[in-house]
């Protein structure tokens, strides 16, 4: 990186600003459940799945993981 004139460590903190950035299970759930058209009973039970069974487990994981 150094002979491409690049800096490792302004390298290093671009990816982890972009890996913060990456959206994550629980930011794609939530405005998922929010936007898709449903009657809301439904929504109602499927966010209370989502709350009770996957957020916990899922929700940090970024997308592509």
């Amino acid at each position: 990186m150094l002979a491409a004139g690049r800096s490792p460590a302004r390298y290093k903190a671009a990816t982890a600003l972009r890996r913060r950035e990456e959206e994550t299970f629980a930011t794609w759930a939530e405005e998922w459940l929010m936007r898709y058209s449903m009657a809301e009973s439904t929504r109602d039970i499927r966010c209370s799945v989502y709350q009770r069974d996957l957020l916990k487990a899922l929700g940090r994981l970024k997308l592509n993981e």
